[in-house]
């Protein structure tokens, strides 16, 4: 069980970190978007 729980906290946690950093700039976007319209 150990080095199934280490290698899904290989791959999720940098994966964690792109969704949470795709999510920030989306709705930067959103917010840019709004101020031109």
């Amino acid at each position: 069980m150990k080095p199934n729980t280490t290698l899904l906290e290989m791959f999720l946690k940098p994966a964690g970190k792109v969704t949470l950093r795709q999510n920030v700039g989306l709705s930067y976007l959103n917010k840019y978007l709004r101020k031109l319209h």
